[in-house]
């Protein structure tokens, strides 16, 4: 991972003020790259050690630019009815190689009617870019573990919830008598499975 980063803040006092006083702001860019290579003996990657699963070579790499800019502005301080009455904004913008162009921002507010008493409040946008791993692994065979809840082992019988569970099983097929049965218990425990990453993942996005 490389990261260059440049910030700066500070406040207005001496050039402008609001009634609660000087507006606070800060401000910076970011470039970061982060690379990932990963280079297994050829016994690992084609899984030929007893006990582990095979792990392909994996590489991959993205870079990102990023700008931001917040600021505080206190509306009003020490006055009836508000100790403080502010509010911040912020924004934050960047370019992936990856997913290209990604927004947030966010609006705040608080307010202390007095000084032992305050409410605050904000609305917040957010996003996730797709890592290298996520975006780049190549497909690889995996025995997670696992529990069919139609099965002995897995874990109605017994309990208030039995009744219910064989009745959503009998109703997607399987065959009555069979439900809680050990023939139908996955091998050891665990399914077979292939996963890999996807090129094509975009960011994931969130409102707080």
């Amino acid at each position: 991972q490389t990261l260059f980063v440049a910030t700066l803040s500070g406040d207005t006092d001496g050039l402008v003020s609001l009634p609660g006083g000087a507006i606070g702001w800060a401000g910076g860019v970011e470039y970061r790259e982060e690379s990932f290579d990963f280079r297994p003996s050829q016994a690992l990657a084609t899984g030929e050690i007893a006990g582990f699963n095979g792990q392909p070579a994996q590489s991959g790499g993205f870079d990102v630019y990023e700008a931001y800019a917040e600021v505080y502005l206190p509306i009003l301080a020490d006055v009836q009815f508000a100790d403080i009455l502010a509010m911040e904004l912020a924004f934050r913008t960047g370019e992936y190689s990856t997913v290209g162009q990604v927004e947030t921002y966010k609006i705040a507010g608080e307010w202390a009617p007095i000084e032992d008493v305050r409410f605050r409040g904000s609305f917040n946008t957010a996003v996730r870019a797709p890592n290298i791993g996520e975006l780049f692994a190549p497909s690889g065979e995996g025995f997670p573990g696992a529990a069919d809840p139609c099965a002995a082992n897995g874990g109605a019988v017994g309990t208030a919830d039995e009744a219910r569970v064989r009745g959503i099983c009998e109703a997607q097929g399987v065959p009555t008598g069979t439900v809680f049965s050990p023939a139908i218990n996955p091998a050891a425990g665990q399914v077979r499975g292939l996963f890999g990453g996807n090129p094509e993942l975009d960011v994931e996005e969130a409102d707080t």
